[in-house]
């Protein structure tokens, strides 16, 4: 064994003082390659402990590192730390041996310095950064941020200039791009390379960072900055940036490539994060969305080729413009065959580098029905309520694109969506070589084993007809009031995804920051290379964001994806939980008490202004998760009490305790004084989004109570044998005071008086003899006598609207008329759906919704916009896909009028097709909502409350036939 005197000094990485393994997988850094001689270097540690010396980073490791191994702790390291220097403690004589030993040191580790790295800067050299004559945008940006990067490490301007300007005296070079130097050592490589790859190359006189494509340079240089600067890119904007001090950074010599596994990458909605997702190596190659709209416009086919177009029923379907998808072209005909080939021509002749071009299906069904379409169909049965309807159709029609785009165009890529009614492979069919399918799900709900094995199965089925394909992800963000992290569930997606063909990625994320972390962080590593250590990854990010109070964080990120992966229940695809209070669930009031512990422990660990701001970030957050959650699990008591159809007054006691527990901070004052000043902590709330989160268990209460209570109201007048408005009114109020009393808090008081406001939501359809004109001028006089139903609510809450709605009624026995008057400055009405069965909930519109009883279905759906757009569908017992539903065309008539500071609209609703007789005195379950667009953002507002989905039969009030 060594002699104890003797402590060894290890080459250690040049990237950062703790070396993260995880750069072994994600970056391979250059510091792998280590100098021979010094692999082994022993010293004596008197030696060291008495002696002022010098050695290189890459042959030393830190005093923690030193300490780390049992070793003393002699080393006293200036706060710059990348080279390490040490005072001299005291210099004793010592024996002709050591002198000689440290003067061979010495020696040696000059020897290997001067032959085994290359020097950006130190004490007396400083490197030039070189950029290619005329560089691109990109270039541009990648030479800049080397520049800028390592001033801010070093505090060292460093010059950079074009190739022709550069000599050798100037100092050694860094080539940044296709450099003619680069270009002599490099080219081969470089051109015979994926373009998304790119080379990192350290030799003494020269370091080379450069790919094929600006973008891969760029990427380069990031490597570079996070290999041998140690920066990190954490978050977006200043808060998330970490740049380590250093007096200087010397690499050893090397050549790394690094190259993806995915080779498109790409999310969307990252706000606030264009430059940092670059730095993530986010880029899109492959186009795949919703483009068909676009390749067949109105304006350019529908005078001379309104063949393209589906037919619907029997009609040739004219769409509404470009924001109506609710249509797909005819797929049936050589036509539209040569057309989207030829869209595809023009993209890559205006473009060579375009790698692909998009046949994503328009985002609405519309199906064409003609004999052509039809002769190619093959409906297939559904699959764990996956749809194959128009499969056969859609993937037939993409073959002929590209066979037909093959001879000009043998490599490049065309994209789709495996999504809606082509989500399933088709059956008995390979794709072309050259489709590329986006197979939409939702990974995040991995914590299922039954929906985790569906979704891997269903990879492996769409395997077997492709040659390669993408997954689609629903990363969300937005809709979500807790942490909704799950990275090693999203690895475990990809791993089998890369090994069943997925070469492409692509994710909506619209990010809560301050809630969600690392999450888009470790992400992006992982669609790099699946097999990162995601474990090391996360605790270097928390290393790095907290620095010396970091020790409590990594509890706080691993509680919360453990709340995700330990949650109960079936995962489903897409947009399970978001805008659903019931997300609360999953972290109880005990989690949310450990994850306080942990930032509160946290925030005492430091003295550090950046840590302390950090710390507060998301720590400002997560108050948005405490605050909901507390009205969340306040309301717990009360939904299992409705769940177990206990009676009104036992849910009404525990009604009472609830209000109690609630939280006492007002969740849109924090929203607006807290949250609204910093934007990337939190997603800017999207309309119907947050309402019902901040609603919850409250509104949920009121909803199920005013429904329950109306039911009491209305067996009450029929016993009595007086059933009329009136009558069931004064029954409910008497109710509503039997059952809840007039005392309790201020709070108890006030939830009480919007229940019974709520309850109150029974109105009458007049009885008329006349004829009525379906024409939205609302002209007859039987309108005039009608119930005026005009307090809407906004979505999801019991606050009142700001847009007015008044919806009047009337019946004549066989039908009921819906009148709508709807006021708003109409200069800016928002009317772009087809004329019928478009996208009409996306405008400025009326929906109105009839139960024929208190069961979700039979129910149907009815829209009307502003311009006379109409959409009905009906479900009949609640088994019917969405085409079916849609398929339903009412014996209905409609029409609209607008006018300079309101729109109107009369619906005529045919009931006897829903098995309703609007016999007098009967009773209809119903209820309107209205869609109001503000600037950018649409206002949904209701008669009776909505909590999410207007389709819940619990959201009907009731209207009396005269």
């Amino acid at each position: 064994m060594a002699d104890r005197r003797w402590r060894l000094v290890q080459p250690r990485p040049t990237v950062e003082a703790k070396g993260p393994r995880w750069l072994a997988d994600f970056s391979a850094p250059l510091a792998q390659t280590q100098t021979r001689a010094v692999r082994a270097l022993w010293l004596p540690r008197r030696l060291l402990s008495r002696t002022p010396f010098y050695l290189p980073p890459a042959l030393v490791t830190s005093a923690r590192e030193v300490r780390g191994r049992g070793g003393a702790n002699i080393l006293t390291p200036r706060r710059k730390t990348n080279t390490l220097f040490w005072k001299s403690r005291s210099l004793r004589s010592d024996t002709m041996r050591t002198a000689t030993l440290l003067m061979l040191t010495l020696a040696l580790v000059s020897s290997c310095r001067a032959a085994g790295t290359f020097t950006v800067c130190d004490n007396e050299t400083k490197a030039v950064i070189v950029y290619q004559e005329g560089a691109d945008k990109e270039t541009k940006q990648a030479y800049g941020d080397l520049a800028l990067y390592l001033k801010q490490s070093t505090g060292k301007d460093f010059k950079a200039m074009a190739e022709g300007e550069y000599q050798r005296e100037y100092g050694p070079a860094i080539h940044v791009g296709w450099t003619r130097e680069v270009d002599r050592v490099l080219g081969a490589k470089l051109r015979g390379m994926d373009r998304d790859a790119y080379i990192v190359r350290a030799k003494q006189d020269a370091l080379m960072l450069a790919g094929p494509t600006p973008w891969s340079t760029y990427w380069a240089v990031c490597q570079f900055l996070e290999d041998a600067v140690g920066v990190r890119w954490l978050i977006p904007g200043p808060l998330g940036e970490d740049v380590p001090q250093r007096e200087s950074i010397v690499v050893p010599v090397g050549e790394k490539t690094y190259s993806p596994l995915i080779l498109s990458r790409l999310w969307s909605g990252a706000h606030h994060a264009g430059v940092w997702n670059l730095r993530q190596r986010i880029h899109e190659r492959y186009r795949f969305h919703h483009n068909l709209i676009n390749i067949f416009t109105v304006e350019k086919y529908w005078d001379t080729h309104p063949e393209y177009f589906p037919v619907h029923g029997t009609t040739r379907y004219k769409p509404g413009g470009s924001a109506d998808h609710s249509w797909q072209p005819c797929m049936g005909i050589e036509g539209t065959v040569q057309v989207a080939a030829d869209a595809a021509r023009g993209a890559f002749r205006a473009d060579p580098a375009l790698e692909s071009f998009s046949y994503g299906m328009n985002d609405g069904g519309g199906w064409c029905e003609c004999e052509h379409c039809k002769a190619i169909d093959k409906p297939m049965p559904e699959w764990n309520g996956f749809s194959g309807d128009k499969s056969a159709l859609f993937y037939t029609w993409l073959n002929r694109i590209a066979e037909n785009l093959e001879t000009d165009y043998p490599d490049k890529k065309l994209g789709c969506l495996a999504y809606s009614a082509a989500i399933l492979p088709p059956k008995g069919m390979k794709l072309h070589r050259n489709i590329i399918p986006y197979f939409t799900s939702n990974r995040a709900d991995y914590f299922d084993p039954k929906f985790r094995q569906q979704d891997k199965r269903m990879l492996a089925w769409w395997s077997q007809h492709t040659d390669q394909m993408g997954i689609y992800d629903y990363a969300y963000g937005v809709g979500f009031g807790i942490p909704r992290i799950y990275n090693h569930l999203f690895q475990d997606a990809v791993k089998f995804a890369v090994a069943h063909k997925v070469k492409g990625f692509y994710a909506e994320v619209y990010p809560n920051w301050g809630l969600d972390g690392h999450k888009l962080y470790v992400m992006s590593r992982i669609v790099w290379n699946p097999k990162v250590d995601v474990d090391a990854i996360t605790r270097e990010w928390n290393e790095r964001m907290f620095r010396e109070a970091a020790a409590p964080m990594p509890r706080y990120f691993k509680l919360a994806e453990d709340a995700w992966r330990n949650q109960k229940g079936r995962g489903a695809w897409a947009y399970r939980l978001a805008a659903d209070p019931a997300q609360f669930a999953i972290f109880t009031p005990q989690i949310v008490e450990k994850m306080t512990g942990c930032l509160e422990e946290s925030g005492k660990l430091t003295q550090n202004d950046l840590v302390k701001q950090r710390i507060g970030f998301f720590r400002k957050t997560f108050e948005i998760t405490r605050i909901l959650g507390t009205n969340y699990w306040a309301g717990d008591e009360v939904q299992q009490l409705i769940e177990k159809k206990a009676s009104l007054e036992q849910v009404a006691q525990a009604m009472r305790d609830m209000v109690n527990r609630m939280s006492g901070v007002d969740i849109d004052t924090y929203m607006k004084e807290v949250i609204d000043k910093d934007p990337i902590a939190y997603f800017p709330p999207l309309s119907g989004w947050f309402e019902p989160l901040k609603a919850g268990a409250m509104t949920n209460a009121t909803r199920f109570f005013a429904a329950a209570v109306a039911n009491d109201a209305i067996a009450m007048a029929r016993q009595e044998g007086e059933l009329n408005g009136a009558a069931i009114r004064a029954r409910i109020d008497q109710r509503v005071r039997e059952v809840f009393g007039n005392e309790g808090s201020p709070k108890y008081r006030e939830t009480v008086a919007r229940m019974h406001d709520m309850a109150l939501k029974v109105g009458a359809a007049a009885k008329t003899d006349g004829p009525i004109k379906v024409d939205g001028a609302l002209n007859e006089p039987v309108w005039q006598r009608a119930d005026v139903l005009t307090d809407f609510i906004v979505w999801g809450s019991t606050d009142p609207s700001g847009f007015v709605t008044k919806i009047r009624l009337v019946h004549d026995g066989k039908d009921i008329y819906v009148g709508m008057e709807c006021v708003q400055d109409t200069r800016r009405l928002v009317v772009e759906a087809a004329p019928r069965d478009g996208n009409t909930w996306k405008d400025d519109s009326i929906e109105i919704f009839v139960n024929k009883g208190m069961d979700s279905a039979p129910h149907a759906q009815f829209i009307l916009n502003a311009a006379g757009a109409f959409f009905d569908q009906y479900d009949k017992d609640g088994s019917q896909s969405y085409a079916e539903r849609l398929s339903h065309n009412f014996n209905a008539s409609w029409g609209a009028k607008i006018f300079p500071d309101k729109w109107t609209g009369e619906v005529r609703i045919p009931l006897q097709e829903l098995g309703i007789t609007p016999a007098p005195d009967s009773l209809i379950r119903m209820n309107f909502v209205r869609n109001a667009h503000e600037g950018k953002e649409t206002r949904i507002s209701a008669w009776f409350s909505s909590l999410r989905a207007h389709a819940d039969p619990l959201s009907r009030g009731w209207i009396l036939c005269e």
